[in-house]
């Protein structure tokens, strides 16, 4: 309950943050590493980009933004053996973060409608996650694209602007 009520506070938050020239290789590192240590032994997480890659973004709503697709995956996964892999890299003026699974396929139905807030297609889920990542994105002129993969895994990108 308390998870979520943080969730619901942080998605009302007016407050902007400042941003700043963050390490993205940094922070992808210290949150894979957290999460290393979280996740069952079925899962493995991967991750790929330059090691002197910057972004000019408040760091703690990056940091939840990335944190949310993250667990997103890693709950698509359950009990299966699978992996998440994290791809981040500059590409025609934007930064394109994509972050895909091996688990489930996100719905049809959230592909069609969009994501909304409060609808979840998780058991325990709040349908707070993706809003919140996609209302980082749009505040700083950037997207959050959901798909499905030829093979029918989840990738959701996270493209923002380019700072560099």
């Amino acid at each position: 309950l308390t998870g979520r009520l943080n969730d619901l506070l942080a998605f009302s938050r007016q407050t902007p943050e400042k941003a700043k020239t963050i390490n993205l290789y940094v922070l992808i590192d210290e949150l894979m590493t957290l999460l290393k240590y979280q996740v069952k032994e079925n899962i493995s997480l991967h991750y790929q980009l330059e090691e002197n890659l910057t972004v000019f973004l408040p760091e703690s709503e990056l940091r939840q933004a990335l944190l949310n697709l993250l667990l997103n995956a890693i709950q698509s996964i359950g009990t299966q053996v699978g992996s998440v892999n994290l791809k981040a890299e500059h590409q025609a003026n934007q930064l394109i973060i994509e972050i895909s699974d091996t688990g489930a396929a996100f719905p049809d139905s959230l592909l069609e409608q969009g994501i909304r807030p409060f609808v979840s297609h998780k058991e325990k889920g709040t349908g707070l996650g993706l809003p919140m990542v996609q209302r980082f994105a749009k505040s700083y002129g950037g997207s959050l694209e959901l798909k499905n993969d030829s093979q029918g895994y989840a990738c959701a990108s996270l493209i923002l602007p380019d700072s560099q």
